[in-house]
């Protein structure tokens, strides 16, 4: 017998066992506690009133034929298992689904690759019920942060991803080609920041009036996207380089030049 505030310590290696295992297993374990001399097989057996038993041998496959693993489980076995204990949630905006119901079971593991130090994560693993979308793992390095927030945070990467991706496209971060790791410290700060100012540039010219943006048949955005506001502030700034009056002269300078060369 096993006292129940036992229970729950043990059964959470249950998955690393076949159910006939199992069972030999936690004989093994809770008699390898009791037993006073060598930690054999036999002397356990001994222990346990099962020196008569006849299959005897079944307690030493757990160690020497036994298919199981000290290490932990794979999260894709996880995820099928039946006895996996699912908890339900309701995210808004999941994939463009307002309030959408997603089950998900999480813990904790050792992310470990050969010649790194190993790593603790919380990992968290994701399906929907309505089999919409294919069922993800989720990890994150910080053991203090709930499951909902990590599910949270990757709801919200898709701006992350778009934020970096624009910035790289039409600002060239990650493209820099200096020397400097100080300069490269520094470079790439500054062009995130430039993506924040022609964002806020953008906003504050249209504030006062609608945004007008390009628009095609096949693609109808609803709200304009950093192109576009790129394309804004540069046209304002363009604007005002190109197009001032000069009270000195006579005449209106349209273009200098020196600009129109450039």
């Amino acid at each position: 017998m096993i006292p129940q505030t036992f229970l729950p310590l043990i059964f959470a290696f249950r998955c690393l066992f076949s159910g006939q295992v199992w069972s030999s297993a936690v004989v093994l374990l809770i008699e390898a506690i009791l037993a006073p001399e060598k930690r054999t097989v036999t002397s356990i057996l001994w222990v346990m009133g099962l020196a008569q038993d006849k299959q005897f041998q079944r307690y030493h496959r757990v160690l020497n034929r036994a298919i199981w693993s000290s290490h932990q489980a794979s999260l894709k076995s996880i995820l099928d298992d039946l006895d996996t204990c699912w908890e339900t949630a309701i995210l808004a905006d999941w994939y463009g689904q307002s309030d959408y119901p997603l089950e998900f079971t999480s813990n904790t593991a050792v992310w470990y690759k050969t010649g790194m130090p190993p790593v603790p994560i919380h990992w968290v693993l994701v399906r929907a019920p309505q089999g919409q979308y294919q069922s993800q793992a989720l990890l994150c390095t910080d053991l203090d942060i709930t499951p909902l927030e990590i599910l949270q945070w990757f709801r919200q990467r898709w701006q992350v991803e778009v934020t970096f991706e624009e910035a790289r496209a039409h600002l060239g971060i990650q493209t820099q080609r200096q020397w400097s790791d100080k300069v490269i410290l520094c470079t790439t700060p500054a062009l995130l920041a430039l993506f924040d100012l022609v964002t806020v540039f953008a906003h504050h010219s249209q504030s006062d009036s609608p945004w007008i943006f390009p628009q095609a048949a096949w693609y109808s955005k609803q709200y304009p996207t950093f192109v576009d506001a790129l394309a804004l502030v540069r046209r304002q700034l363009w604007r005002f380089q190109t197009f001032p009056t000069s009270p000195r002269n006579t005449h209106v300078v349209k273009i200098s030049t020196q600009l129109f060369d450039t």
